[in-house]
């Protein structure tokens, strides 16, 4: 089964009631670079507050999830990329924006801030390159000599990879802040900086309250859950 296909979440109280056809089911998308601990904590409090069943997608990219929420597939989806489809609505929920990461012990590791020329000779874990933020990313590395690419289709392992000092990548600061915070990948600033801000999106003119109540839920762990750098948040 592919990682992005479906992963259904419930807590112990409501293990009794999924089989219920009277209950409310609400579907939500991810992006992949999306911090994982803020989704579990969501999910695990929306369902004991509001008795909805919830159907997590997490994985696809934000075109895909857009789609999906076109095609009413999804109810919601959580997205990096803006979308200026009258049919939907979108709201900003938290600005974001790109770091050149390494692991502790990596040659760079030193350093605060990369120029294209700390990055030449040195390898670079990158996700997807059909995905668009790659290829905004892959535009800001032009002239960078001698650059060698390791390609992954997946997000925790591109982290592993970079954990372990295979090489740098490059990401939206709250992708990666976990494990940032525990101290197992450093952050380095790397211009031009690209933002990656973080919105909702769901069909326009719906009238399901638990759209809203479940992006206040996550909106409320984005702000609180983690505790989000002062200096990412007014650069």
């Amino acid at each position: 089964m592919d990682y992005a296909e479906k992963i259904i979440f419930y807590t112990d109280e409501a293990k009794d009631a999924m089989h219920s056809i009277t209950q409310t089911q609400l579907t939500v998308g991810f992006t992949p670079a999306f911090s994982h601990q803020v989704i579990c904590t969501a999910v695990k409090e929306f369902p004991k507050i509001h008795y909805i069943y919830l159907q997590i997608i997490e994985g696809h990219d934000s075109i895909r999830l857009l789609e999906q929420v076109q095609n009413q597939k999804l109810d919601l989806a959580f997205i990096r990329t803006a979308t200026f489809d009258s049919n939907l609505t979108v709201d900003y929920l938290f600005s974001d924006r790109t770091f050149v990461f390494v692991s502790p012990t990596h040659p760079l590791s030193a350093k605060t801030m990369v120029t294209m020329g700390d990055l030449q000779g040195q390898t670079m874990i990158h996700y997807s390159r059909s995905v668009g933020i790659w290829k905004k990313i892959e535009n800001t590395l032009v002239g960078v000599t001698d650059l060698k690419k390791l390609e992954i289709k997946n997000i925790a392992m591109l982290k592993k990879f970079v954990t372990e000092g295979l090489g740098f990548s490059i990401l939206p600061y709250f992708s990666i802040i976990e494990e940032v915070q525990r101290k197992e990948l450093k952050i380095l600033e790397y211009k031009p900086r690209i933002p990656k801000n973080i919105m909702s999106v769901y069909y326009t003119g719906s009238s399901r309250t638990e759209y809203q109540k479940f992006i206040s839920c996550c909106k409320k762990h984005l702000n609180t859950s983690l505790v989000y750098s002062l200096q990412i948040r007014e650069s």
